[in-house]
């Protein structure tokens, strides 16, 4: 009868603890669910940005390879705008569009095609010591619009260099 009783106290000691290890566990497998579920969604988003940064260079890269400026200026505002162009560090974004209208403005400015008599601008700076002496206007805007589109690419590839850093 003792012996009776001391298996049933047992075996109920026994489930009590199954059932509280049971707990126990579920809880923490819950918790190791979850933080996997957060890392896998931080991978993503990881693999996203990366991706729009490399299409991003990609695009500046090819800037010398399109025939006119609006459409080149076009289809990097395109990406912006899309889904993927979202995954783009913010302040990357703003460093490229800013850059991307300077080199809008310096084609305006020095497009040899428009006629500035209207506009109010400052004289010019010189430097000591020009290059394009020598060339006729058409040269020379073509020199100065290659200039600022290796400048323009230089900042972006220095943006994306900045914005993988982050990740």
């Amino acid at each position: 009868m003792v012996y009776g009783l001391v298996i049933v106290i047992v075996a109920v000691i026994g489930a009590i603890t199954g059932i509280i290890s049971l707990i126990i566990s579920v809880y923490f497998s819950k918790k190791v669910m979850n933080q996997t579920d957060r890392n896998l969604k931080i991978q993503l988003i990881y693999e996203d940005k990366k991706q729009a940064l490399d299409k991003l260079q990609k695009l500046a890269e090819t800037v010398v390879t399109w025939r006119n400026f609006e459409s080149y200026k076009k289809s990097i505002k395109q990406f912006f705008n899309s889904t993927q162009g979202t995954f783009v560090p913010k302040d990357v974004a703003t460093d490229v569009l800013k850059h991307l209208n300077k080199l809008e403005e310096y084609e305006y400015k020095n497009d040899p095609t428009i006629d500035h008599s209207q506009d109010d601008k400052e004289p010019p700076e010189y430097e000591d010591y020009d290059l394009t002496e020598g060339m006729d206007i058409f040269q020379k805007y073509e020199h100065n619009l290659k200039d600022g589109i290796v400048s323009f690419e230089a900042s972006v590839d220095k943006s994306v260099k900045s914005g993988l850093e982050e990740l």
